[in-house]
């Protein structure tokens, strides 16, 4: 029997996160038969080989693939070659699906068959009190929190969609030319990957659907939990930014439109960068690094 949703999990050294995420998968509602799951180990060192095959009898249809070129994009479309179902939904080795995630997502692909990319809702699983300052505006950095629609919703405008929870019709993704490897995030380098396929996606006339049915749990590590963390993370939300609108622009011969950015032009506003507070200034600020991060890659001082 061909699998109707192939689940892909690609993952770098994160063995006991790996596991927890697995057994998600395990303990979905729908058939065993009618999922596969692609563990996809893009060059760990741990023992990330070992904890999948430590499933090997529980999963009806599982794949473990290595990836030795080290890079997120790389390893998703390595688990794209691998995948034989027509839908792939990616999963980060860090969420847990909640046990109907994927029931509901093949709901949504029988009942939108326009939709070419499909996005679940993430909450947070905070390893740690959450701080104060963190708001539920803030939460999008950590891929959770969208919350566009207590019903089905397509995504209009600067709407985007979770990486943490999204799942593809394999021949629009195809057809897409697959995740662009110059972006995504490649070992600290905290780049995002999706964004650009998608919308090379939806020139090509795909729609992208948000459900808020299909949802994970996403671990916001302690470390993570600080102003310092979420700034880099905005930095190089921009220096992602600039890398899509040139894929864009080689793709589909289009720049998407950019607002005047907010940069810092005095030595007091770069300090008040370098030393953020949790204070009312905080999204000013965070939104100010990230088009500084979209600025000096546009200029080529900062290299992906």
């Amino acid at each position: 029997m061909t699998p109707e949703l192939s689940i892909v999990i690609c993952t770098f050294n994160r063995s006991a996160l790996l596991r927890q995420c697995i057994r998600g998968v395990l303990e979905q509602t729908v058939a065993g038969d009618r999922l596969e799951l692609v563990v996809v180990d893009n060059k760990s060192t741990d023992d990330t080989a070992s904890v999948a095959e430590e499933f090997r009898g529980r999963a009806v249809n599982l794949k473990y693939v290595f990836e030795g070129v080290q890079g997120l994009s790389r390893a998703r479309n390595r688990g794209v070659k691998t995948a034989t179902a027509p839908v792939a939904a990616f999963i980060d080795d860090d969420a847990i699906p909640y046990p109907d995630w994927a029931e509901r997502l093949l709901e949504a692909i029988e009942k939108f068959p326009e939709a070419a990319i499909i996005g679940g809702e993430s909450e947070p699983l905070f390893e740690s009190e959450r701080p104060a300052w963190l708001d539920d505006d803030l939460l999008q950095s950590y891929s959770c929190g969208l919350h566009y629609s207590d019903d089905y919703h397509f995504c209009e405008g600067p709407e985007w969609l979770l990486e943490c929870n999204l799942a593809y019709r394999l021949n629009a993704l195809k057809a897409a030319g697959g995740f662009p490897e110059e972006l995504g995030r490649k070992g600290n380098l905290l780049l995002s990957g999706d964004g650009a396929v998608n919308s090379v996606i939806v020139n090509s006339g795909g729609r992208m659907l948000y459900t808020p049915f299909a949802k994970v749990r996403h671990l916001v590590p302690e470390s993570r939990l600080n102003t310092k963390w979420i700034a880099r993370r905005r930095f190089w939300g921009g220096v992602t930014r600039c890398v899509e609108d040139d894929y864009l622009k080689r793709e589909i011969g289009q720049t998407p439109p950019w607002r005047d950015a907010l940069l810092p032009c005095r030595v007091t506003e770069w300090e008040a960068l370098v030393n953020l507070e949790p204070d009312d200034r905080l999204k000013h600020n965070l939104l100010r690094i990230y088009h500084l991060g979209y600025l000096l890659a546009k200029t080529g001082m900062i290299t992906t």
